[in-house]
């Protein structure tokens, strides 16, 4: 009897030991798997931190090209009474040449 409760024990403990060698594994597992959670959530947060950067300098473009298309517009000729495609398809040309021819035309016109 004594025998059979050794050779019992035996396989207990046996038994015992392969689920403290599973459980040690199990842990270091969940060491690892805890620590590269911990990695992602603070990339994350950095990834975040970027984001909000990045959409302030996205706004602050678009303000700037606003004002720089805005801008672009203020230095455009503004010719007044001159009826629209009268310059036809050479612009240089005309303001060359035309524009003058034009713009005498009419001082003469409304003056003499």
């Amino acid at each position: 009897m004594k025998e059979d409760f050794v050779s019992r024990f035996d396989g207990l403990l046996g038994a015992i030991q392969e689920v403290q060698v599973d459980l040690k594994a199990v842990t270091v597992r969940i060491t690892e798997a805890e620590d590269r959670i911990s990695t992602n959530e603070d990339d994350v947060a950095a990834l975040l931190a970027q984001n909000t950067a990045m959409k302030t300098t996205v706004e602050e473009l678009v303000l700037k090209v606003d004002d720089l298309e805005n801008r672009s517009r203020c230095s455009n000729l503004r010719l007044v009474g001159m009826l629209e495609r009268k310059e036809g398809t050479d612009m240089c040309a005309f303001l060359e040449c035309g524009y003058l021819t034009c713009l005498v035309h009419h001082i003469f016109q409304d003056h003499y």
